[in-house]
């Protein structure tokens, strides 16, 4: 089963040692990470009709914080078309979306970065109805982690953006799991 990864910093930092443990999750998978730090939906658009050649078994697209962050913000209405089309580019694959996760800036000094943690959830919430409207799988990141913030449990680094090994741990149960519900329903 070849599995490609294609999306932003969150997916980009699946590296080397998280491939290995995702791969032993899941026996026979070979995981291709195709994910650039920094990437939006208007770089993922881009590249997409390339990397969807590739003909991956599953897609895991990952887009969204990039998009929401104050120092880009992709207009929402542009994002959610661009993100259509990026999955559409992956007709040819099963696809799980990753839901961008909820973020908490450990740098939120101004009225920029105190509403990004909003503006994520917004562009959580929209894609997931946007994807849920297609039928396309998903993984909710937001009912994933936000037991732990009430846990105080951490899955950031200290940047409050960027997942730490718990954050990844969870992320390779969580598509680990999802991709065989997938293969099960298929088979």
């Amino acid at each position: 089963m070849k599995i490609v990864l294609f999306g932003d910093s969150l997916l980009k930092n699946f590296g080397k040692d998280y491939i290995a443990q995702f791969e032993a999750a899941l026996p026979g998978a070979d995981i291709y990470n195709c994910s650039v730090g920094g990437w939006d939906t208007d770089d993922g658009l881009k590249k997409a009709p390339f990397i969807a050649k590739l003909k991956p078994d599953i897609a895991i697209l990952g887009f969204g914080t990039n998009d929401a962050a104050p120092w880009k913000q992709v207009p929402l209405d542009r994002y959610l078309e661009n993100v259509s089309k990026i999955v559409e580019e992956f007709a040819d694959s099963k696809i799980i979306f990753f839901l961008p996760p909820p973020v908490h800036p450990e740098n939120g000094h101004n009225a920029d970065h105190r509403r990004f943690p909003d503006t994520v959830q917004q562009y959580h919430d929209e894609t997931k109805k946007v994807l849920e409207g297609s039928g396309t799988t998903y993984l909710d990141s937001h009912a994933v982690f936000a037991p732990l913030l009430k846990n105080d449990q951490s899955y950031h680094v200290e940047d409050g953006v960027h997942l730490n090994d718990l954050g990844y741990k969870i992320l390779i149960e969580e598509f680990s799991k999802l991709i065989r519900d997938i293969n099960r329903l298929t088979s």
